[in-house]
């Protein structure tokens, strides 16, 4: 099987193969072999920042000399993205050579009355065949969606869980309150095992302390208590955390969002969890050199992507465009998917930030929120606050990035947002356009 035939046939799974319950993914497994069980495992789940926290603690475990492997989701470009080992994709060969093998395994299991992998329990599989074959000796893993029936919460026995940032979304598989989404988060909590997770709202808190009492498991609660920015600048955060085993300790982040620090508390808690005497050069090595795309990157001079897609996720977008301090105009780019709650997002998005223009446009597929919907949401909420942004509507994204580079001009600054799709397109635009020239 060729790379380009593994991408292929894993395109077309979800045309055939829905998600399945927890006992078909364990059965996957066995017939692999049970990789998970020759790794340590640390599993993150939560709404907002748990690929960050992922990218922190593979790149903490990677500074320490560790063959570390990285299983998250989505991918914005490459779908390799969902599977690094020591912070690199991994090659088109291994790839295509894990897919033919999980091919096999989808066949023996319809042989034995089984049903074939789901889009995300078959790349799941390939990631641990894939780590398991390269000797890794670390894996980080991002829960999907949810955490208590997600596929990779067959795990058993990880060394540490972590739950970021618990906000509404994906009510629609979920639940549509707060506290039935905190529960399914709580769900990877495993017996006798830490759980590292961010308390800032006090009903999460209290979900995740009873799981965590009931499974006679350690909690570790951190809130914004925990550190202390010091220094914001253009591609970089100085922060200082305090955290127990880590008081006083200063850190610089490569990224400019003031959100990041959150996620880095987290991901240095964990690690102290996973190992009591891991060097505390490590960490700071590990935070400075972590890559993570579309969360506030700067793709290039003056041009940002940032994957907020839900209400905490665009207040966390807004607070890092208002940490830069800079004179230059900022202007939106902004496009979102019609399951999630937009009008909040675009009531943010008008009220923090003096926006000088904003251009809409669509992403493509079945998601799709129409443009005029967001149109009239931006005039109605721009009415009642700055009002002297210009909205307009290209619904191609090519177009919609292009015009919307010309109106920020050379001096101005471009905010791309609103959804991962968006951000993964407007990457792709970019490197298109860099091999052309």
């Amino acid at each position: 099987m060729t790379y380009e035939e593994a991408r292929s046939y894993i395109e077309q799974i979800p045309s055939f193969a829905k998600k399945r319950r927890l006992d078909n993914t364990r059965h996957m497994l066995e017939l692999l072999g049970n990789p998970q069980d020759r790794v340590r495992i640390v599993h993150v789940a939560g709404t907002n920042g748990k690929g960050s926290v992922c990218a922190f603690l593979a790149s903490i475990w990677k500074e320490r000399g560790e063959r570390t492997g990285m299983f998250t989701s989505p991918h914005l470009v490459d779908i390799r993205e969902r599977i690094q080992i020591d912070g690199q994709m991994v090659s088109e060969e291994y790839f295509a050579e894990a897919c033919e093998k999980m091919c096999a395994v989808s066949e023996q299991m319809m042989a034995e009355g089984w049903q074939h992998p789901a889009y995300f329990e078959f790349l799941f599989g390939m990631a641990m065949d894939i780590f398991d074959r390269a000797l890794v000796s670390t894996v980080v893993l991002e829960a999907g969606l949810g955490g208590r029936l997600d596929a990779t919460n067959v795990v058993e026995h990880p060394a540490v869980t972590v739950i970021t940032s618990v906000s509404m979304d994906h009510m629609e598989y979920l639940g549509d309150t707060l506290e039935a989404i905190a529960r399914e988060k709580a769900g990877i909590i495993k017996e006798g095992v830490p759980v590292v997770y961010w308390g800032e709202k006090e009903i999460v808190a209290r979900i995740i302390e009873a799981e965590a009492k009931r499974k006679h498991a350690r909690a570790i609660k951190l809130t914004d208590k925990n550190y202390k920015i010091f220094k914001i600048g253009n591609k970089n955060i100085d922060f200082c955390a305090f955290c127990g085993y880590y008081e006083n300790s200063l850190y610089t982040l490569p990224f400019p969002a003031p959100y990041q620090a959150e996620n880095a508390v987290l991901a240095l808690s964990a690690a102290f969890c996973m190992e009591k005497n891991i060097e505390n050069e490590c960490i700071r090595r590990g935070l400075l050199h972590a890559v993570w795309q579309g969360r506030m990157e700067e793709v290039c001079s003056g041009i940002y992507v940032d994957g907020a897609h839900n209400e905490d996720g665009i207040r966390a977008f807004v607070d890092a465009v208002k940490a830069n301090q800079s004179e230059r105009e900022k202007y939106l780019l902004f496009s979102a998917v019609k399951e999630k709650d937009c009008e909040q997002m675009v009531q943010i998005l008008c009220r923090e930030v003096g926006w000088k223009g904003v251009i809409l446009t669509e992403i493509e597929g079945s998601r799709r929120l129409a443009s005029d919907s967001m149109l009239s949401l931006f005039l109605r909420y721009m009415k009642n606050t700055n009002g002297r942004a210009r909205v307009e509507v290209f619904p191609d994204i090519s177009t919609a990035f292009c015009e919307a580079r010309k109106r920020r001009g050379a001096d101005g600054l471009l905010y791309c947002a609103g959804s991962l799709y968006l951000a993964g397109e407007v990457k792709q635009l970019l490197m298109e356009e860099m091999a052309r020239n």
